[in-house]
């Protein structure tokens, strides 16, 4: 043998069995063999299954798991970790070499040889928030796991039992942040709604429900910008939240399934999770709606107010005018000492005097409904009517007009004498628009309107031309200057109805056809005959 194979041979060495055998040659002497096998293989393998029973043990031994192992045949307990005894509180003598359904804190899943059978066939069990009573009669609530395995050829199933107490604190902490926030969520007024990047819904509130008539489960998945009257603003809106991080204000209009139109501005900002990815906007939407509508009726009546300090101005000039004037003439008649004249100056002076005097009383009593009122009371209607026939009886007596009034059980309720003021002015004014009807007639009456009551004040007196009825609730308004009275009657009465909730208009076929003065009142009741 060479150097080079002697080192080679020394340096390889083997693990073998050596075996001596006993035979005889041909020569009929006794000899021995030896026969070497290696068995390197077989010695790493139990040295790798004794490594890993080992690391198996350490893991048993340390899980933070109740395991409980079982024969899969007979059902008796094989080994139980520490584990499983600290939580349970049984000694280890308790589980060995006692048949699983003997344990009574199993009862709840195993409580005889049949259920056994069963959990051993299905090889996979899984129970959640399962009970179970420890040594000292504590309740615990546990997850529960079995699995069959085959070991050495034997079938074992292995039980792993897990507290899950911290678990379902979390979980109920979790619940009562969720219900916490889902609470503001629905309480909150304003319309608030979670879009994702792709620009669908995938949440709302009951607000939003409300304001655009669609329910949750529906708005949910859908488009959010199908419900706003300009949809493609919507969107670039939706953009723009991405491109800045957030958009504050931003003015829309939802539409209702009505048809309603509900003015907003809305403030959206991106939200994201824990790695700053995006998720979607979050959204929310302020109703401005009865904003835009004070702005606009502020706007109105600042129009309104430049056309009555005009109209005002006006109107009063023009008895200040006649006044100076017939001063003028008075100085010039009394130095001619001319009575006749001086007497004629005079009456024209006084009689602008009581003009501008009418003029400022009215005034003052269209300028304090509204703004002074009288305690509100309950009265009915024909005892609200009498008092204002009352009040314009000589006109009525003078004209020779009959007047109607319904016997309909009516109550109004509000400011009486602005009450009192409404049909004074309607029958006043019918009286004065007659004209020449032989059988002049005023009906004043109620009309059902579902639940409505609407009054009204028919005459059949000269009637008034469709292209006048617009202006004819105007301030200082006469279609015939020649006529009685400052222009302020029909004026005063729209200004008390609105103040009590609500509307009036008129109806006429044209002249010659008479008027209908036609109104509403909130709080109006309907009593018994």
């Amino acid at each position: 043998m060479t150097a080079r194979k002697k080192a080679k041979a020394k340096a390889s060495v083997a693990t073998c069995d050596a075996k001596t055998i006993e035979a005889q040659d041909g020569k009929g002497e006794s000899v021995c063999h030896a026969v070497m096998s290696d068995i390197t293989e077989r010695k790493q393998a139990e040295e790798k299954l004794k490594s890993s029973e080992i690391r198996y043990r350490r893991l048993f031994e340390s899980a933070q798991d109740g395991i409980l192992i079982l024969d899969a045949v007979t059902g008796m307990v094989v080994d139980v970790n520490p584990f499983l005894i600290e939580m349970l509180g049984y000694s280890r003598e308790e589980y060995l070499e006692k048949k699983v359904w003997e344990l009574g804190f199993l009862k709840n899943i195993i409580t005889n040889q049949d259920n056994f059978l069963e959990l051993r066939q299905k090889e996979y069990i899984y129970y959640d928030d399962l009970p179970l009573e420890t040594f000292d009669g504590r309740r615990i609530d546990v997850e529960f796991i079995s699995n069959v395995y085959l070991v050495d050829n034997k079938k074992v199933i292995q039980c792993n039992i897990r507290d899950i107490f911290d678990r379902k604190q979390a979980k109920e902490a979790l619940l009562a942040a969720s219900l916490y926030s889902r609470t503001l969520l629905e309480t909150c007024l304003d319309s608030l709604v979670t879009i994702s990047t792709e620009g669908r819904i995938t949440d709302v509130n009951k607000a939003t429900e409300k304001i655009t008539g669609v329910s949750r489960e529906r708005l949910i998945g859908s488009d959010f910008a199908d419900y706003f009257t300009e949809p493609e603003m919507a969107r670039a809106g939706y953009l723009k939240v991405f491109e800045q991080g957030q958009v504050i204000d931003y003015p829309l209009a939802i539409r209702h399934t009505s048809g309603a139109i509900t003015n907003v501005l809305y403030t959206a900002s991106v939200y994201r999770n824990e790695q700053g990815e995006i998720l979607g906007v979050f959204a929310a939407a302020r109703d401005i709606t009865k904003l835009k509508r004070a702005e606009q009726e502020l706007k109105s009546s600042n129009e309104e107010m430049k056309r009555f300090t005009y109209t005002v101005s006006h109107d009063l000039k023009s008895p200040l005018v006649t006044i100076k004037t017939f001063l003028g003439y008075l100085v010039q008649d009394m130095l001619k000492q001319d009575a006749v004249r001086i007497d004629k100056d005079i009456g024209y002076i006084s009689g602008a005097a009581d003009m501008m005097s009418r003029l400022l009383d009215e005034l003052l009593k269209f300028s304090r409904v509204g703004r002074t009122m009288n305690p509100s009371v309950e009265a009915p209607l024909q005892t609200i009517v009498k008092d204002a026939l009352d009040l314009v009886a000589g006109q009525i007596a003078e004209r020779g007009v009959r007047v109607e009034v319904t016997e309909e059980p009516v109550l109004l309720y509000g400011d009486r004498p602005q009450l009192v003021d409404i049909f004074q002015n309607l029958v006043d004014n019918a009286v004065k628009f007659m004209g020449d009807q032989a059988a002049p007639l005023v009906e004043i009456g109620v009309e059902p309107k579902g639940d409505a009551c609407v009054f009204f004040v028919r005459d059949n007196g000269i009637g008034i031309d469709p292209r006048h009825q617009g202006k004819l609730f105007g301030l200082f308004e006469k279609l015939n200057p020649g006529t009685e009275g400052t222009g302020i009657g029909l004026a005063l009465v729209r200004q008390i109805v609105e103040v009590h909730g609500g509307k009036i208009w008129l109806e006429s076929a044209g002249p010659g056809k008479g008027t209908i003065f036609r109104f509403t009142l909130a709080k109006t009741k309907r009593g018994s005959r």
